[in-house]
C-alpha cells in the first residue's frame, strides 16, 4: 500500500479540466486528416451531426458526473451475495456482444494470412509457437470446411479469451472497488485493445489474457495474497505464446528477488520448468509438423527486429520525433482513460513511498514501453497497433493501483468510467461499418507508406471473399505500383486479372513474378491454368510440370496438367496426371468425368464406367459424361460375354 507521509492536496477542478480536453481533442482532431492522429481521429468518418451530438451529449454527462451526480452507494456487501448469479450474467451478457460484434467487424488483423496458413495445415511458428499450435490443433478437430472452420477456429479462441479477460476484470474490480466495482468494470470494459477479443481473426488474444493474469497474479504476490511460483510458470507459458514475452523478464526478477526467502529453496525444479515450456512446444511443433512448415517458421524470424535510432524526423527511428508521436497514438487507442487516470490524480506534496506492487506494476509499463520504442512496426504503427496492444495492461493496472488507495477514488472512477466507454464508441462504430472501416483503411495505407502494398493484399483478400472481384482487381493493382519486384504482389495481381476474365493481361504478370521467384508451385500452376483458357495446351502443359515439380502435392496442378494432356491426346500422361489429382486430394467435381474420359480413350472400360458414374452422381448433367458412361458399361457388358 502507497504511505503518505503528509495529507495530499489537488485542485478538485483539475479532472473536470483534462477529462475535457480528451473529449474536445477526439472532436477538434475529427477536421484534420494527418498522419499523426490515427489513434483518436475516428470522428473524421462520422458526419457533422453525430460528430456534434457525440461532443454535447459527453460534455453534458461528464459535467454531471463531475458537478451533479449523487454520492455513490456502496454495493459491496450486495455484490458478493449475488456473486455467481452477476458473474454468469456478465459473462453471457459479454459472450453474446463478442459474437455480435464479430458478425459486424470485417477488417481487424492479419485475419485471412492466419486463416490461409493454419487452412494450410499448419501448427508450428517459432515466434509465437503455443498460440499457432492452439489455433492449428483446433482447426484441425473442427476439420469440415476448410476457410470457415480455420476463420471459426480464431474466433473461438478470441471469444473464450475475451470472457476469460472479463471474468479478471470484474475480478480486479471487486478485490480493488469492493465498493463500486461496475464502475471499475465500465473503465476496463472501454479499452480499446478489448476489440482483439470481438472474434478477432489474429493470434494476439490468449498473449494479452496471459499478460494481464501474469500483471495481476504479480500484484496480489507482492501483497502478500498469492505465491510468487506460479507466476514464474505462467512466464514460461506467455513466451511460448509469443517470443515478445521476454520483455516482462525484468518483472519477474523483481518479484523472485523482493520474495526470495520464499522461493529460494523451489526454484532449482519451478525455473527449468518454465524454461522448458517454449522449448517443448517447439518441440512438439516440429514433430507434427512437414519440413516445409519448419522451414517455413525459420523464414518468419524477424531479420531487422529492432528500430535504427534514426529515421528522419517522421520516420520509424527510436529517436526520431514522429516514431514517439505514433507512441502516443498508440496509447490513446488503446488505454485513453488511463492516461486520463494519470493525469487527473492528485499530485502529492509529500514524498511518496511506492509499494512493492506498485513497482512491479511500473516495471511491467515501462517493459511494455519498451517494446513499443525499440520494436519494428512492420506494417507501419497504425496497422501494427494490435502487435502493441498489450503494453497497455500493466499501464492500465498500475494506475487503477495507485487510484485504489486515492479518498476520491469513486469520482475519479465515474469519470474514468464514462471517458473509456464514450471514447471507444467512435472506435467500435467504425469497425462495425463495413464501409467506414474500408475507408479507414485506405486512408491509413494513403498516409503511411511502411508495408502498404502488404495492406492492399490483405484488402483485396477481403473484397474477394466478398464477392467484389473488380474492386480486388484495383487494389492488388496499387500494391503492385507500391512493390513492382515483389513475386507475390505481381501473382495477386494476376490472379485478379484472371478471375475478371483478362487471361491475357494475367498471363503477363505471373510472368513477371516468375522471373523473380521461378520456384513458386503456385506461381506456375495459375500460369498454366491461364494458359489452358486461352487455348495454349502446349504452354500450359510446360508451365504445369514445373508446377508439380516443386510441389509433388499440388492436386489442382495435376488436374490441370491431365486437361492439358487430354487436349494434345497424350492419353497416357492424361491418365497419370489425373491419377495423381486423386491421390493429392483435388476435390474438383469434373475430375472423375475427365479421367473416366481418358479411361475411356484407353479401353480402361471398368475403371471409366466408375469414374464416369460418380461424376454423373455428384450432380454433372453433360451428355458428353452421360454418353461416354454408357459407351463404357456396354464395353463392359460385352466383354463378360
Amino acid at each position: 500500500m502507497l504511505k503518505l507521509e503528509n495529507k495530499s492536496y489537488a485542485n478538485k477542478g483539475k479532472p473536470i479540466i483534462i477529462g475535457f480536453l480528451f473529449l474536445l481533442a477526439w472532436f477538434a482532431v475529427s477536421f484534420f486528416n494527418g498522419r499523426f492522429t490515427w489513434g483518436f481521429d475516428h470522428l473524421q468518418y462520422y458526419p457533422l451531426w453525430f460528430r456534434l451530438g457525440w461532443i454535447l451529449v459527453g460534455v453534458s454527462v461528464f459535467l454531471f458526473l463531475s458537478l451533479g451526480a449523487p454520492r455513490l452507494p456502496k454495493t459491496e456487501g450486495r455484490f458478493a451475495v449475488r456473486k455467481p448469479w452477476g458473474l454468469v450474467l456478465l459473462l453471457a451478457v459479454m459472450g453474446g456482444l463478442f459474437f455480435l460484434l464479430r458478425q459486424a467487424i470485417p477488417l481487424l488483423g492479419d485475419g485471412f494470412l492466419r486463416v490461409r496458413e493454419i487452412s494450410g495445415g499448419r501448427i508450428i511458428s517459432l515466434t509465437e509457437p503455443l498460440t499457432t499450435m492452439l489455433h492449428g490443433l483446433l482447426f484441425r478437430i473442427l476439420s469440415g470446411k476448410v476457410t470457415a472452420d480455420a476463420t471459426r477456429a480464431y474466433v473461438m479462441i478470441s471469444i473464450l479469451s475475451g470472457l476469460a479477460v472479463v471474468w479478471l476484470y470484474r475480478r480486479i474490480s471487486t478485490r480493488w472497488f469492493g465498493n463500486s466495482p461496475w464502475l471499475a468494470m465500465a473503465l476496463l470494459l472501454g479499452l480499446g485493445f478489448n476489440q482483439i477479443f470481438f472474434g478477432y481473426v489474429e493470434s494476439y488474444a490468449p498473449f494479452i489474457l496471459a499478460v494481464l493474469a501474469f500483471a495481476w497474479l504479480g500484484a496480489r504476490s507482492l501483497e502478500d495474497e498469492a505465491g510468487p511460483l506460479p507466476l514464474v510458470l505462467l512466464f514460461g507459458l506467455i513466451v511460448a505464446l509469443h517470443a515478445k514475452g521476454i520483455f516482462l523478464l525484468p518483472a519477474l526478477v523483481y518479484v523472485l528477488a523482493a520474495k526470495w526467502a520464499e522461493v529460494r529453496r523451489k526454484l532449482w525444479w519451478v525455473v527449468p520448468l518454465s524454461a522448458a515450456l517454449p522449448l517443448a512446444v517447439v518441440l512438439a511443433g516440429k514433430w507434427l509438423s512437414p519440413d516445409i512448415h519448419w522451414e517455413t517458421s525459420l523464414g518468419e524470424i524477424p531479420q531487422k527486429p529492432l528500430l535504427p535510432l534514426w529515421d528522419g524526423m517522421w520516420g520509424y527511428g527510436i529517436f526520431s520525433p514522429g516514431h514517439w508521436m505514433d507512441i502516443l497514438n498508440e496509447y490513446l487507442l488503446t488505454i485513453p482513460a488511463i492516461i486520463f487516470l494519470f493525469s487527473a490524480l492528485p499530485i502529492e506534496r509529500a514524498r511518496i513511498k511506492p509499494d512493492r506492487a506498485t513497482i512491479f506494476l511500473s516495471l511491467l509499463a515501462i517493459s511494455g514501453l519498451a517494446f513499443i520504442v525499440i520494436t519494428d512496426p512492420k506494417l507501419g504503427a497504425a496497422r501494427d497497433w494490435d502487435l502493441f496492444a498489450w503494453a497497455g495492461i500493466p499501464a492500465a493496472l498500475w494506475a487503477l493501483h495507485r487510484l485504489r488507495h486515492d479518498p476520491g477514488r469513486g469520482r475519479l472512477l465515474a469519470l474514468g468510467g464514462f471517458l473509456s466507454l464514450w471514447l471507444a464508441i467512435p472506435w467500435l462504430f467504425l469497425n462495425s461499418s463495413p464501409d467506414l472501416s474500408v475507408k479507414r483503411y485506405l486512408n491509413l495505407l494513403e498516409q503511411d507508406k511502411k508495408s502498404s502494398a502488404y495492406g492492399y493484399e490483405n484488402l483485396a483478400i477481403y473484397y474477394r471473399t466478398s464477392g467484389l472481384y473488380d474492386k480486388a482487381e484495383q487494389v492488388y493493382k496499387k500494391a503492385v505500383e507500391n512493390e513492382p519486384r515483389h513475386p507475390r504482389m505481381l501473382y495477386n495481381y494476376g490472379s485478379a486479372l484472371a478471375w475478371n476474365g483478362r487471361h491475357a493481361e494475367a498471363v503477363e504478370f505471373f510472368v513477371r513474378a516468375l522471373e523473380i521467384d521461378s520456384a513458386g508451385s503456385d506461381y506456375w500452376s495459375n500460369l498454366g491454368a491461364t494458359f489452358l483458357k486461352i487455348n495454349q495446351p502446349e504452354k500450359a502443359a510446360g508451365a504445369l510440370e514445373k508446377a508439380v515439380q516443386y510441389n509433388t502435392a499440388n492436386g489442382n496442378a495435376w488436374f490441370n496438367l491431365g486437361i492439358a494432356y487430354a487436349i494434345l491426346e497424350n492419353w497416357p500422361k492424361a491418365d497419370e496426371s489425373f491419377s495423381n489429382a486423386f491421390i493429392n486430394g483435388c476435390g474438383d467435381l469434373w475430375l472423375a468425368a475427365y479421367w473416366g474420359e481418358v479411361q475411356l480413350r484407353l479401353g480402361q472400360y471398368e475403371k471409366a464406367a466408375q469414374n464416369l458414374g460418380m461424376a454423373i452422381k455428384s450432380g454433372i448433367k453433360d451428355s458428353a459424361v452421360t454418353d461416354g458412361y454408357h459407351r463404357a458399361v456396354s464395353a463392359v457388358e460385352r466383354m463378360k460375354k
